[in-house]
């Protein structure tokens, strides 16, 4: 190249490097753009998992004492219907040691690809009261 000539344009190596630069933070880019999806679709599953799970938990702590000393079958364990189907759940249900009339409930709900939530609660719950008319 002559001295007194202006110089134009960009040599091969600085065009590679610029190119090697732009290929740098455009990975960089999308590792974290990929990231961020996967922890968005964790999130999802999780929030599903707990909204699930407080539902059961709720049907749970309606039930009577009677019906917690032993679960029936529709308290116990299931399947969520359409458009959780692909969601299953578990309860459990026992008396607090050394309290009178304090049940732990438990609900655990689990999705196909085994990721699992578990929620527990406390429902005080004593025995119906049989009330008397007298007239």
């Amino acid at each position: 190249m002559r001295a007194d000539r202006p110089r134009c344009g960009f040599t091969l190596i600085e065009a590679v490097v610029a190119l090697a630069i732009i290929g740098v933070v455009t990975v960089g880019a999308f590792a974290a753009y990929g990231t961020q999806l996967r922890a968005e679709g964790r999130a999802q599953e999780a929030w599903t998992l707990e909204a699930l799970a407080e539902e059961r938990l709720a049907a749970l702590a309606l039930a009577e004492s009677a019906a917690l000393r032993t679960l029936p079958d529709t308290l116990r364990r299931g399947r969520f219907a359409a458009p959780f189907a692909r969601y299953r759940w578990t309860a459990a249900a026992r008396t607090v040691h050394g309290e009178r009339d304090l049940w732990e409930l438990a609900v655990t709900v689990s999705a196909a690809d085994s990721t699992a939530l578990t929620l527990r609660t406390r429902r005080f719950r004593p025995p119906p009261r049989v009330v008397e008319e007298t007239r």
